[in-house]
């Protein structure tokens, strides 16, 4: 990876601090933004890479997005479900899963 795509990942990462759902969402509504958030990021990610990088990367990107929905989850795992949702939640999840990426093209 280069000195740029390292730059704008870890420009993307500091991103995720700043993300939020609207304010009278409902759960799919907030669900569907989030796959709309996360899709946006693959695609921007994905562009910035070179071809094999790239093809290596979006092999493993679902594993890589179910393990941060998981460890995302367990931090909010004493809300009820209407309430787990939140832009704390969105902040929480895409900020790991671009920390797994990072992480990923690093190795």
């Amino acid at each position: 990876m280069d000195v740029k795509t390292s730059k704008e990942l870890e420009r993307m990462l500091r991103e995720t601090t700043r993300l939020s759902f609207p304010i009278f969402a409902d759960a799919d509504k907030k669900r569907e933004q989030l796959y709309i958030i996360k899709r946006g990021s693959d695609e921007r990610i994905l562009s910035m890479l070179d071809p094999d990088e790239a093809d290596r990367l979006r092999a493993g990107m679902a594993d890589l997005w179910e393990a941060a929905e998981r460890s995302a989850c367990g931090e909010f795992d004493t809300l009820p479900e209407r309430l787990r949702i939140n832009s704390f939640y969105l902040q929480e999840v895409m900020h790991r899963y671009i920390e797994s990426i990072i992480s990923s093209l690093s190795e």
